[in-house]
């Protein structure tokens, strides 16, 4: 954009001074709106605000904000990033909103983020940009109209009959059993969006299933935001499922109730049921009261009156009215035999401190059909222990602190894991990496291209709704071809090149077919895979073969023709083969030291 009245813009280096249009720089934001600095934060006011060297006021200051810009020809400034996302990469300083811009510019993408990652931990040398791509695959998916069609007046009132009735904040009607509580719900599910952080994503014709459903808001925004999607929903409290199915049945929605809940083994359990605060109903109970107290703090807070000690435990009395139900629970396994399920793509459980038990009830072979899980876990002590199980079979796992611990009660924890195999499997038809790799060929330097580009359905975030890059997961080796299937090696030449290859660039497999660049390798790795396969192979191979045939099919293919042509060579050819081989190496250990055209901010570090 451009300055608002009585501000200035400048775009600064590292030197304090102008860059030229079109180079990326620091912005300083000067003028009559600054002001002199932050209240009672010396240390942070000398880091921020600086002396203005352009202005003509004495005493003036420039704010640094730490973001990355470019100015356009027009005048207009484009952000590219944050300035404390630099990082050096083979003795190159590199911004890495400036890779992010040039990507996010493809009309195949709608996100992206580009971070350093050290193969071995310490080791500069194995230092990589690897890139995390989020196809654009148009705005979401939103069925709120489409349900609300269905829920006509008559609908609503042969449906619902006597049920109590609550109209969401969306304009849908639902069945309820506290105003109070379905409130609370639909502002975590519908808009924080809670089931949706760290990755999680819901894809049309997703299986979902709903445990711990309630009354089945969790049930409803699925229907609200996936095409087709099949749920399969356990309420195993009956008055709570009578609700849940009632709520089902208005909308229409592909889902089957089961009137049972999930745990380890097939079983009866009692289950303590509070008609007006259903959603703390379940095994355990030993909170309810510090919980619901709480609770009620927090309403007479919002309200802003003062409300006696006396009149809130009152409340919590009238609140925890309670029922006991004798309910039915079987292991998730069962149910998975039993209907057939050959994929789960989310498992949501929220089941009031029963959550080891759930995923207790999963049989190993079942654990690699579950691709994505949300928890609400219920104690520190239940986090760990979840945590570790989900680790344990493979999950990238990340947890936000819910709701902190009040006096007398624990935290509540939402956990997040997704398996490997789905960021693997992301890429979106319309998206072809080779082409992602190109535009940031054509635009940035060598040095700055991206070793591998990573596509996930959505980015991690933080709570407070920022690119959580810490949680990006460990890049596994994408294909830029992924159509194509793994071709294993088929002599023992190719074995040997796949192990350097597999070795150099940390890989479990390389096939015949993929191309050493696309596959993480760079200019850096080819100087030593030259030299480790020499060793490997006892023959030369110059770097001009290997950049010739970055595949070990072509490469096998040229060793083999040029290992019969040169039969009757002799001792000549070999030697000539030997200096070559020793000239191009040095040649391009120099172009990998930095032979690269001087950019602002990104030049050579010292």
């Amino acid at each position: 954009g451009r300055p608002i009245a009585n501000t200035e813009l400048h775009v600064l280096d590292a030197h304090f001074e102008l860059v030229p249009v079109g180079w990326p720089g620091e912005l300083y934001i000067g003028g009559l709106g600054v002001v002199r600095g932050y209240h009672r934060r010396p240390d942070l006011t000398a880091e921020r605000f600086l002396p203005d060297p352009f202005g003509p006021r004495t005493g003036a200051r420039l704010y640094r904000t730490g973001d990355l810009v470019r100015r356009l020809p027009d005048g207009r400034l484009t952000f590219l990033g944050r300035v404390d996302h630099q990082v050096k990469v083979r003795g190159h300083r590199i911004e890495l909103g400036e890779i992010e811009s040039v990507l996010t510019a493809h009309p195949a993408l709608r996100e992206a983020v580009v971070v350093a990652r050290d193969e071995r931990p310490g080791d500069l040398a194995s230092r990589r940009l690897v890139a995390y791509v989020v196809p654009a695959a148009g705005a979401p998916f939103d069925g709120t109209a489409e349900l609300a069609a269905r829920a006509t007046p008559e609908r609503v009132e042969q449906v619902l009959d006597a049920q109590e009735r609550h109209r969401l904040p969306n304009g849908l009607p639902v069945a309820h059993l506290s105003a109070e509580q379905t409130g609370g719900i639909y502002r975590e599910i519908f808009e924080q969006e809670i089931y949706l952080r760290h990755g999680i994503a819901l894809p049309d014709g997703a299986c979902v299933f709903d445990v711990g459903a309630n009354v089945g808001l969790f049930t409803l925004w699925v229907g609200t935001r996936a095409r087709r999607a099949r749920i399969f929903a356990f309420e195993p409290i009956p008055p709570t499922c009578a609700v849940l199915r009632a709520n089902v049945e208005l909308y229409g929605l592909d889902a089957r109730v089961f009137p049972l809940g999930l745990s380890d083994r097939a079983e009866e359990a009692d289950f303590t049921f509070y008609p007006r605060m259903a959603g703390l109903s379940g095994r355990f109970a030993q909170e309810d009261r510090a919980v619901t107290r709480s609770i009620v703090e927090r309403w007479m807070a919002d309200s802003g009156g003062r409300v006696e000690a006396a009149e809130i435990e009152a409340a919590v009395d009238d609140l925890l009215q309670s029922e006991t139900w004798r309910c039915r629970l079987a292991p998730l396994s069962a149910v998975i035999r039993e209907q057939g399920i050959e994929r789960i793509d989310l498992l949501k459980v929220d089941v009031e401190r029963s959550e080891l038990q759930v995923l207790r009830g999963i049989a190993g072979e079942d654990w690699p059909k579950i691709r994505q899980i949300v928890l609400e876990i219920h104690s520190e002590e239940l986090l760990r222990e979840a945590v570790a199980l989900l680790e344990e079979r493979g999950y990238r796992v990340a947890a936000d602190d819910f709701i902190s611990a009040g006096e007398g009660m624990n935290s509540v924890y939402m956990v997040y894991a997704v398996h490997p195999a789905v960021e693997a499997a992301v890429a979106a038809p319309a998206l072809a990496l080779a082409d992602l790799r190109d535009q940031v060929a054509a635009q940035l330097p060598a040095y700055m291209v991206p070793s591998l580009f990573v596509p996930l359905a959505a980015l991690p975030l933080t709570p407070n709704g920022k690119i959580d890059r810490k949680a990006l997961p460990a890049p596994q080796a994408v294909r830029l071809e992924p159509e194509r299937a793994y071709a294993a090696p088929e002599n023992e030449m190719q074995r040997s090149v796949a192990r350097v290859w597999e070795e150099l660039l940390h890989l479990d497999r390389v096939g015949i077919h993929d191309n050493f660049f696309e596959i993480g390798g760079n200019s850096l790795l080819l100087v030593e895979a030259h030299g480790r396969l020499r060793t490997a192979l006892g023959r030369e191979v110059t770097l001009v073969d290997l950049m010739r045939h970055p595949t070990i099919a072509s490469l096998g293919r040229y060793l083999a023709q040029d290992a019969g042509a040169g039969e009757g060579g002799g001792q000549e050819r070999h030697e000539k083969a030997q200096d070559r081989g020793r000239s191009q190496r040095l040649g391009l250990e120099k172009l990998a030291r930095g032979r690269a055209r001087p950019r602002s901010g990104a030049g050579e570090g010292a």
